[in-house]
């Protein structure tokens, strides 16, 4: 059984293009090219040892707000940024609660619309009573008071205090 785990971790790994990093004291995933988030999310690390839900909504307003001047005419219509949490059932074998800040764009070489996440993991006991939450910034809603809205909701706040089991740096087609 043990084997048959290892064979299917290493053909996950082969096959959707997975990186694991253990940098910052984090386990970092990466999925899919997300090279110009990475550059991002490093430079706003800016020498602090771990990756925590402000950096990387900070991170993620960076990388939309390097996409806007490049808009593609499309049919699409992508999301300029949004922030959701939760305990669920959402990607692991177990109930976790994960805060997901995300962009999508529309890319300018092949038209098609991708997403770019970070996906922050936390066990979901520290989390109890925290209610979902689900923000969307668009054109019309100002940037300073979307930050604002998250930084004092309470999944925020407590993200903060606590080290996450994982982060996953993602770049899917959607």
């Amino acid at each position: 059984m043990k084997t048959l785990k290892i064979i299917l971790i290493l053909v996950s790994i082969l096959f959707l293009g997975c990186n694991s990093s253990g940098k910052n004291g984090t386990k970092i995933i990466v999925k899919g090219q997300v090279g110009k988030l990475e550059k991002i999310v490093d430079a706003n690390l800016n020498g602090k040892s771990e990756l925590n839900p402000e950096i990387a909504m900070n991170s993620i307003i960076e990388l939309y707000q390097s996409n806007k001047n490049s808009k593609v005419d499309s049919n699409e219509e992508p999301i300029d940024v949004y922030v959701i949490y939760g305990t669920d059932y959402w990607k692991e074998d177990a109930e976790t609660f994960e805060i997901v800040f995300a962009h999508q764009n529309v890319d300018q070489n092949d038209g098609n619309l991708y997403e770019y996440r970070i996906d922050m993991v936390y066990e979901p006991l520290e989390f109890k009573g925290i209610v979902e939450f689900d923000l969307r910034h668009d054109s019309t809603f100002d940037l300073r008071q979307f930050k604002k809205s998250i930084k004092e909701s309470d999944g925020f706040k407590k993200a903060l205090e606590v080290k996450p089991l994982k982060v996953e740096l993602i770049k899917e087609q959607i």
